[in-house]
């Protein structure tokens, strides 16, 4: 059982990062409300922060992880920053093109593509590594915004090798400008 914890401990975080990642009309802390230039990006429903649920480690130590997506010169992509505790744990540039783009991380290599939803309230993810090893890693999800664009949530399966896949789901919910100042992440709206 162990091995499945430390399993589901390191896609948590896999999952934080890009992807995970990913994010939403907005409220009161929406991007058009934080002073974001509504433009023909597909991304504008999610630029801005977002907290994530808490996730705790074999030693019962709490690691909050938050997700901010930044836009970028191309309005077909957005920079994802993800933070485990107030630090910058991952930054990456996601495309929803269904063009694959090479991706290194954990001691992994290969390619990830992610698409949009017909609607665009979606974004599917795949991406096929390989580790150190020779272990093969296959990743599918998706990002979908929730009703009332204050939320978003993201399901993940790993498959690693000949394990069976590991289902990882994750809730992430607007973070406040007060939440982003007492971690010191910077606000990519503000």
């Amino acid at each position: 059982m162990r091995h499945g914890t430390d399993m589901r401990h390191q896609i948590a975080g896999q999952i934080a990062g890009p992807a995970l990642g990913v994010a939403l009309a907005l409220l009161p802390w929406s991007a058009e409300a934080q002073g974001v230039e509504a433009s023909d990006t597909p991304w504008l429903a999610w630029v801005g922060c977002w907290a994530g649920s808490e996730a705790a480690d074999d030693q019962g130590q709490v690691e909050e992880f938050t997700v901010c997506f930044q836009p970028t010169a191309n309005p077909e992509a957005v920079e994802l920053l993800t933070y485990s505790n107030g630090e910058l744990a991952n930054l990456e540039e996601l495309v929803a093109d269904g063009a694959p783009v090479p991706i290194a991380e954990g001691g992994c290599e290969g390619e990830r593509s992610a698409i949009w939803s017909a609607d665009g309230s979606r974004v599917f993810l795949s991406s096929t590594m390989q580790c150190t090893e020779g272990l093969l890693r296959e990743t599918r999800g998706v990002m979908s915004l929730l009703p009332g664009g204050t939320s978003w949530s993201e399901v993940q399966s790993v498959t690693a090798g000949d394990q069976p896949p590991i289902v990882g789901i994750r809730t992430f919910a607007v973070a406040s400008p007060a939440d982003l100042a007492s971690q010191g992440i910077p606000d990519p709206t503000a």
